[in-house]
């Protein structure tokens, strides 16, 4: 049965679905509350253009050439963490 479900679980519902797909019941509750909760559609929306906005990015990042030495800092710093 779908019932009414709460922002909060909408926005998990929302987070969830960026990693995998929802169950039926799952995408009949959050289409039914954004019906009705204009917030919760806002926020879909933000999410949205933000994943829009870092996809933007991460292709244009890949065309990017580091100087040597940033590079080498960079190399140095991540072995140091690990």
């Amino acid at each position: 049965m779908i019932g009414m479900i709460h922002c909060r679980e909408a926005a998990y519902y929302l987070s969830l679905k960026r990693e995998s797909p929802l169950t039926m019941p799952q995408k009949g509750q959050l289409v039914f509350h954004f019906m009705i909760c204009s917030n919760c559609r806002r926020y879909r929306d933000q999410i949205r253009w933000m994943d829009d906005a870092l996809d933007v990015i991460a292709e244009s990042a890949e065309n990017i050439r580091l100087p040597r030495d940033a590079r080498r800092r960079i190399e140095e710093n991540t072995r140091q963490l690990s």
